[in-house]
C-alpha cells in the first residue's frame, strides 16, 4: 500500500494580509484546575454583555495548574481588574497580571494547514530583528501574536520580508 502526502511550499509565505488590533489589555494569570469553571462564571457574570475576548491561550502547568492569557479592550482593564481582585480574596491561590496596552497581530494564508515552517519563520524573524513578543498562539490555519506597545509598527516592516501580503486593490 502506498500512501501519498503532499507539502506546499513557496520561498515567501502567502499570506491574505495582516490583522491589527491596538489599545488591548492582556490578562495574565494561573489558576488551579479545578476552578476554572469557576472563574469561567466569573468571567461570564461582569455585568458587561458586551465584552468579548480578542484571543484566549491556556496551557496546563504541573500540579494542575492552569496558565492562561485572555487579550481583550483596553476600555475593560477596570471591570476585569475588580472580577480578578475578588477572585483572589475569595481563594487567594491564584495569581493575575495586567499587562496594557498590549496589541494583537494575526494572520492566515493559503494552505496554511499544509505547509510547515510557518511558526519557525515568524519566530525567526522576530528573533533576527530582536522584537519581543509578550504571547503567541498557532493554529492549523492562523499565528496570533500579542505584542507591547508600538510593537505592530515594528514588526510589520520586517514581516515582509518573510511573508507575502496582497497589495491593496
Amino acid at each position: 500500500m502506498l500512501e501519498t502526502s503532499a507539502v506546499y511550499w513557496e520561498p515567501k509565505i502567502k499570506t491574505y494580509g495582516f490583522h491589527e488590533v491596538y489599545d488591548l489589555t492582556m490578562l495574565e494569570g494561573t489558576i488551579q484546575q479545578e476552578r476554572i469553571a469557576q472563574f469561567g462564571s466569573f468571567l461570564e457574570n461582569l455585568d458587561v454583555p458586551e465584552i468579548s475576548f480578542h484571543l484566549i491561550l491556556m496551557q496546563t502547568l504541573k500540579d494542575h495548574v492552569i496558565d492562561f492569557r485572555i487579550v481583550l479592550d483596553r476600555k475593560w482593564e477596570e471591570k476585569i481588574q475588580q472580577t480578578c481582585n475578588s477572585i483572589i480574596r475569595e481563594k487567594g491561590e491564584e495569581s493575575f497580571l495586567l499587562q496594557s496596552p498590549v496589541e494583537l497581530i494575526y494572520f492566515f494564508g493559503p494552505h496554511f494547514g499544509d505547509r510547515y515552517g510557518i511558526a519557525d519563520t515568524t519566530f525567526q524573524v522576530l528573533v533576527e530583528n530582536n522584537l519581543p513578543v509578550l504571547a503567541a498562539g498557532f493554529s492549523g490555519s492562523a499565528v496570533y501574536l500579542v505584542l507591547p506597545d508600538k510593537g505592530i509598527q515594528k514588526v510589520r516592516p520586517v514581516f515582509t520580508s518573510a511573508f507575502e501580503v496582497p497589495k491593496n486593490k
